[in-house]
């Protein structure tokens, strides 16, 4: 009878070593997540602290745009004004006829199996786009399909409409320009810096095909995403704009009516849009000659 209280502090006292093994381990591993947070969180505050000095204007800069920000609605009318309405119209298309013979009536089948392209005139889709310089039209390169067999409308706030001439697409923004036959309309000049967190912005667009409409919201951030051609990386801005299909390509702008960004996408309700500067400039630097531009049909 002896052996069994031997055999149960045995027992006991293994478990207990075992537990005090157990927690200590716990508690190592509870210090080096703690630890591991710190320095991500460390890090974190660095980096949004050089992103905030990087683009943090100089005092007089302030004053200067401050002088100039008046009531945002009437820079949103003066944009508006120059802001464009593009639709893709497509041309008559041969149908292929495949496994038919002349004479032969259509049936489900050949209706199933053959291909339809859209009928002459049918819409294809629109977009925004903004005028920055005579007859320029800026919009997002997404929305324009390179398909020879469509022409571009572009519609003017005033109600006139032009077929685009010709398109040019940046090699690493989602940017592409139209050419129209108007130089009156004014442009919209570009915006001298990017606005900082906080800042008030404004988006103008055709939201799901209605009318010129304007969406008002903050600046969130500036990220650094993948150049459209893989190239390496370029500046995009983010900001809490409240977008929808038809805001694509429309112009970004900050409170003294400056261009700051076209409209591309939105993603779990932030919006993002490409400097305008910038993605301009890419497309001037290509040349002429080296533009990948076709003539609408």
């Amino acid at each position: 009878m002896k052996p069994l209280p031997l055999l149960v502090f045995g027992l006991g006292l293994s478990a207990a070593v075992a537990g005090g093994w157990a927690y200590s381990i716990e508690r190592a591993a509870a210090g080096q997540l703690a630890q591991a947070r710190a320095v991500i969180d460390a890090r974190q505050a660095r980096s949004d602290e050089i992103t905030l000095q990087s683009y943090h204007p100089a005092p007089g800069d302030v004053l200067a745009r401050a002088a100039l920000q008046g009531d945002p609605a009437d820079a949103i009318e003066r944009v508006m004004r120059s802001t464009v309405k593009i639709e893709t119209v497509y041309q008559p298309r041969a149908r292929l006829a495949l496994l038919a013979f002349p004479g032969q009536r259509e049936t489900w089948f050949r209706r199933l199996f053959t291909p339809a392209p859209p009928d002459a005139g049918e819409l294809g889709g629109f977009a925004a786009g903004v005028i920055v310089a005579p007859g320029v039209v800026l919009t997002a390169a997404h929305a324009l399909p390179k398909d020879r067999s469509v022409t571009f409308r572009v519609t003017l706030a005033n109600g006139r409409t032009f077929d685009a001439q010709a398109v040019a697409y940046s090699p690493q923004y989602d940017a592409a320009t139209l050419h129209i036959a108007d130089r009156s309309t004014p442009a919209v000049p570009f915006a001298r810096e990017l606005p900082r967190a906080g800042e008030s912005v404004a988006a103008i667009g055709h939201p799901r095909g209605l009318q010129w409409a304007a969406t008002v919201g903050t600046m969130s951030a500036v990220r650094d995403m993948l150049a459209r051609d893989g190239s390496g990386e370029v500046t995009q801005i983010e900001t809490d704009l409240r977008t929808q299909p038809g805001n694509s390509g429309g112009p970004v702008i900050n409170a003294a009516g400056e261009l700051v960004g076209i409209e591309t996408h939105a993603f779990r309700g932030a919006s993002y849009a490409m400097p305008a500067a910038a993605a301009y400039a890419s497309i001037a630097q290509q040349g002429e000659s080296k533009f990948q531009c076709y003539k609408a049909i």
